[in-house]
């Protein structure tokens, strides 16, 4: 199953696109979703993926989004002034994934995302995607019992988590 890790672990996107990432570039990479150029490079890499990989389901990431890199891209710093990270974060990646969700719905495939964005209020569709939790922090509020609590399909991979 491939997984295409979006907005987030985009560095080497902005290797090949600098001008759609801004932020944390040396840690993460962090694509920028105010930039229609970001969307026309999304939408190219999932058809590809989705060409190239048969199966039902693509991992697309979705997880360790923060305000700390996007503080580094003068438009969104402005925004998170003026109204704040808990204002404007839910509200970039709820645009973001929303179009992301799209492409998944046009191609017949199913995301699977980290729980992190559902940590921040993304509202996502119970059926149509499935979350991945990973954390282990007790009673974190998108943790599995909570998810399932709510309609949400799950892959459980909490505590076992073997990235490098």
């Amino acid at each position: 199953m491939a997984e295409e890790l979006v907005p987030a672990h985009a560095g080497s996107w902005g290797r090949a696109y600098p001008n759609v990432t801004g932020g944390c570039e040396q840690r993460i990479g962090t694509l920028n979703p105010l930039l229609n150029q970001t969307y026309d490079i999304v939408r190219q890499v999932f058809e590809e993926v989705f060409e190239l990989f048969p199966d039902e389901y693509v991992h697309a990431g979705a997880d360790e989004v923060t305000a700390e890199c996007y503080w580094q891209v003068k438009d969104i710093a402005a925004r998170l002034a003026q109204q704040g990270e808990w204002a404007v974060m839910p509200e970039l990646m709820q645009r973001f994934m929303d179009f992301v969700f799209g492409l998944f719905a046009k191609a017949g495939k199913r995301p699977i995302i980290w729980q992190d964005l559902m940590e921040m209020g993304l509202r996502v569709n119970p059926g149509k995607v499935l979350i991945q939790p990973w954390k282990c922090v007790p009673d974190i509020k998108c943790g599995l019992a909570d998810l399932l609590r709510n309609g949400h399909s799950t892959i459980q991979s909490t505590c076992f988590y073997l990235g490098s």
